[in-house]
This record gives C-alpha cells, sequence and structure tokens, in this order.
C-alpha cells in the first residue's frame, strides 16, 4: 500500500480535492471495499454535479456500488447497486436511482431495475427482468439515453422453462 495524511490533489497548482487520509493497494489483491475517485459533471436540466461512490466487496459472492450525488439544480440524489452469486447457476443484479428534486418543478423520484437468473432442479430455467419507475416525468430528467427518455413505456418480465428431451415448456408472465 501507499499511504499518505494530509493529501491535496491538485490541478495545475489549485487544490481540488483534500483528504486527511489516502491509501491505495500496490498489491494483487482482486477486490478491496473503499470509496472510488469522485466525480463532477454538467448537465443543461440538472446543473453542476458532483458524485461519491463506496464500493463494498461484501463478501466473495456478493458486492455493492453506494453512490451519493448532488445536483447544483435539483437536488441530492443516490443509487444502489448490487450483485451477487448465491449459488453456481443462480445470479442477481438490482440497479436503483432515487431524486429529492427541490426544483420548482418537483420532477423527483425513483428508478428500480431488477435482473435474475437460475437454473432449477430437474432442467428447469427461471429468468426475471423486472422494470419499475415512478414517473414518466422523472425519467425525462434524471435517465440517460434518448431511448430511455422518450419512451413512456416500462416493461417487465418473468420467464420460466423446461427443457426435455423430446419438448420444452415455457411460461411467460
Amino acid at each position: 500500500r501507499v499511504a499518505g495524511k494530509n493529501v491535496v490533489f491538485r490541478f495545475q497548482n489549485v487544490p481540488l480535492f483534500y483528504f486527511p487520509r489516502f491509501s491505495v493497494p500496490t498489491g494483487t489483491r482482486e477486490r478491496s471495499s473503499g470509496f472510488l475517485i469522485p466525480s463532477t459533471a454538467k448537465s443543461t436540466l440538472k446543473g453542476r454535479s458532483i458524485s461519491e461512490t463506496f464500493y463494498w466487496a461484501i463478501n466473495r459472492s456478493y458486492d455493492a456500488f453506494l453512490t451519493g450525488e448532488y445536483f447544483s439544480e435539483r437536488g441530492p440524489a443516490g443509487s444502489i447497486e448490487v450483485r451477487g452469486f448465491p449459488g453456481p447457476s443462480t445470479t442477481f443484479e438490482v440497479n436503483t436511482f432515487f431524486a429529492i428534486d427541490r426544483s420548482e418543478a418537483h420532477q423527483g423520484g425513483y428508478r428500480a431495475h431488477i435482473r435474475g437468473s437460475s437454473v432449477l432442479a430437474k432442467d428447469w430455467r427461471a429468468l426475471t427482468d423486472v422494470d419499475i419507475t415512478s414517473d414518466f416525468m422523472f425519467r425525462q430528467v434524471y435517465e440517460e439515453g434518448f431511448n430511455v427518455i422518450s419512451s413512456p413505456i416500462v416493461q417487465s418480465m418473468g420467464f420460466m422453462s423446461h427443457s426435455g428431451s423430446r419438448s420444452s415448456l415455457n411460461f411467460l408472465y
């Protein structure tokens, strides 16, 4: 590890970030919990933003990203992303985003996207893809990408399949 106290990151001799303690791993350890590098951006709808993410290596099969963000024109927001491999043939991923809009338009809300896949006993397989959004106006302000912003349709589905030697049985919800 490389470590330091009272570390100041500068750009063209202008101090940008101050850390009372700073530590960077130098080994080949695969995963380690800790804060990621802060980021900043500019948006015409949301104003200047600054965000900070904490990566949490929960254990060998699960991890999470916890992000806090602040938009100068809209207010606080955040996201939580969790991934897991509970078993050798089961995976899941949960992505959430929420915003507390303090502008006059009050277009805050939330979004959650849940995906999962599992191989069940006796040649059965199940998949799910669930998308939940609080409202269309929230998507127009906070989502990225023209297709997501412009489409008022939110789709969720679950699928289960059994594959036998001579036939298959499928359910779609």
